[in-house]
């Protein structure tokens, strides 16, 4: 550095004010100060942001969860805030005045169901109610059964929500409804003794929405099998695809996939299956939500064959022959 350089820098010192360097060397300490007050409260918010995400989770994906926690006092708000989608069509049946006042109390050992409304469609029973166990609000629901009169049982499949302060139970009927009078029986299990408690709700085809029944009657190949679209029946909350294969064909449909979409959204598929030599894909919209155009796609299908293989094993040997072109034997 020259002299006239190292001058000229003693100046510029001078030149500074006390007050100017004071703020600099006190913003230089801020800076400092801010990343270690983050990385000290960094574990808590983390931490704060973590249960959040696990709460909304079960919420959503976790039925008994969600009805546990708007039943909650302190925590309903957060729930009904982190829930993802709520269903419109059930506030549809109410407004349009299909619901079916009960009115009716079941208690058993400390098990105190209050009944206040049934919604009844073709292939579902909705029951609304309030419940306590021992006089206080319980996180685990009883465990109810749906019969008919003769005490068949009528759902082997139901899903719990909860619905401006009653619990909502939908009991998906095996077969259609045939709008009798229905029972519902609450078991409870104490000290291994069984008691069941009944009583007799009502399920009138006169407050209940006609189905509209769509013969399709389509047939189309897949991976070289015909695959025939029979009907589209669509519930007030639900819709139900039947199609089966063509009975000439060598082989069995093992799955299949589709796609409903309505005003460009795609429905939930709740359950599929073989029914009666054919097979049943049920879809989580009906009338209520004012579907309009239905458009349905089978994305794919796997099909098992007919044909009997026979596999011979080698006792002396230990070689099997005759295993079909899938299977295979790893000796360990």
């Amino acid at each position: 550095m020259k002299n006239n350089d190292f001058t000229q820098w003693q100046e510029n010192i001078k030149s500074i004010k006390i007050e100017d360097l004071n703020d600099i060397i006190r913003t230089k300490i801020e800076r400092q100060k801010r990343p270690k007050l983050f990385m000290t409260y960094k574990p808590y918010l983390v931490g704060v942001l973590s249960t959040i995400l696990i709460f909304a989770l079960l919420v959503n994906l976790s039925p008994e969860f969600y009805v546990f926690a708007a039943s909650n006092k302190i925590i309903a708000p957060i729930a009904e805030l982190v829930k993802i989608a709520n269903r419109n069509d059930i506030q549809s049946a109410f407004d349009s005045d299909y619901a079916q006042e009960v009115n009716q109390k079941l208690s058993i050992d400390g098990h105190d169901l209050d009944i206040a409304y049934v919604i009844s469609d073709i292939y579902i029973v909705n029951l609304f109610y309030k419940y306590t166990l021992n006089g206080e609000e319980a996180s685990k629901q009883p465990y109810l059964v749906l019969q008919d009169q003769n005490g068949n049982e009528l759902s082997h499949t139901s899903q719990f929500h909860y619905y401006e302060g009653y619990v909502w139970i939908e009991f998906e009927l095996d077969n259609p409804n045939n709008f009798q009078p229905l029972t519902l029986a609450i078991h409870s299990n104490l000290q291994d003794v069984i008691k069941v408690v009944k009583t007799v709700i009502p399920n009138s085809s006169m407050r209940a929405f006609e189905l509209i029944d769509k013969n399709i009657n389509k047939s189309f190949t897949v991976n070289g099998q015909t695959i025939i679209v029979d009907k589209l029946e669509i519930g007030a909350f639900q819709s139900r695809l039947s199609l089966h294969t063509d009975p000439k064909i060598t082989k069995t449909m093992g799955d299949i996939q589709l796609k409903l979409t309505y005003r460009n959204v795609e429905a939930d598929i709740i359950s599929n299956g073989s029914v009666n030599g054919g097979y049943t894909i049920q879809f989580a919209v009906g009338q209520l939500q004012q579907p309009g155009r239905i458009d349905i796609q089978i994305t794919s299908a796997s099909f098992i064959s007919n044909e009997k293989t026979s596999i011979e094993l080698n006792l002396e040997t230990h070689k099997v022959t005759g295993l079909p072109d899938f299977l295979s034997i790893k000796e360990t």
